[in-house]
């Protein structure tokens, strides 16, 4: 993971991806055992293991330009400027944070804070900092399965969700979508909750009012979803989508 930044950047050029505007650091920051390369930007706050200024340049390029398509989504009020750590060496980053293996990201939402490794897709984690602040009120419960879910379906990611989520479940048993909703020792595979929520959150959005799905995004226990919805019409919700899953 060493020169991810770098491969990034030649792959970007290759494909005809230049920055927008020839960004430079703006400072350095020693945290965490790193030196950190900062560079500021409208949006968020840069923080690069990494030294290289023209990955960084287009880096920050495509990152703003995924803020702005999810500000406009979730119309997110943060107290702080969101910060985002980019790990080229992703292992120290696990190390440090006591992270499983098999992450490639994670957020402190109520920090304004994103650790991720480098060639992590643009959306995700910022996702976690927008939808918990999104019309500026933080979330009052949580769910990993709703929380991953809606990260997963606004990830920025060009795939088809659904068919991520129907991959999942050819490989792993599930009986219902409500055992992964009300898993709270969160011992389900990642593998299989983190599709299912995406498609299950993309289900939703598109069935429900905006009302309706940033109440679910700010109290995401079953129960709660149960009177934001309704019961007999979040059944009918869960229903309809199992059947498109092939439960």
């Amino acid at each position: 993971m060493k020169y991810t930044l770098l491969i990034i950047a030649l792959a970007l050029l290759i494909a005809g991806c230049r920055p927008d505007i020839e960004m430079y650091p703006t400072g350095t920051l020693d945290t965490l055992g790193v030196q950190w390369m900062v560079i500021e930007r409208d949006n968020m706050t840069y923080y690069f293991q990494g030294t290289g200024v023209k990955a960084a340049s287009i880096y920050t390029d495509l990152h703003e330009e995924a803020y702005d398509k999810l500000e406009a989504i979730f119309n997110p009020t943060l107290p702080r400027k969101l910060r985002y750590f980019v790990w080229t060496d992703w292992q120290q980053g696990l190390q440090t944070y006591n992270e499983p293996d098999w992450v490639g990201g994670f957020a402190l939402s109520l920090q304004c804070m994103c650790n991720v490794r480098a060639d992590m897709n643009l959306g995700h984690e910022m996702t976690h900092v927008m939808t918990y602040w999104a019309d500026g009120v933080p979330s009052n419960s949580y769910s990993m399965f709703i929380n991953e879910g809606v990260a997963v379906a606004f990830d920025l990611h060009d795939n088809d969700k659904m068919k991520e989520a129907k991959n999942a479940v050819t490989q792993y048993t599930l009986n219902s979508i409500t055992d992964l909703w009300l898993d709270s020792t969160e011992t389900a595979p990642h593998e299989l909750l983190y599709p299912v929520g995406g498609a299950f959150m993309e289900y939703m959005y598109n069935n429900s009012s905006r009302a309706e799905y940033f109440a679910l995004l700010k109290n995401q226990a079953l129960p709660d979803a149960e009177t934001i919805y309704g019961k007999e019409r979040l059944r009918g919700m869960i229903s309809e989508f199992e059947g498109q899953l092939g439960l």
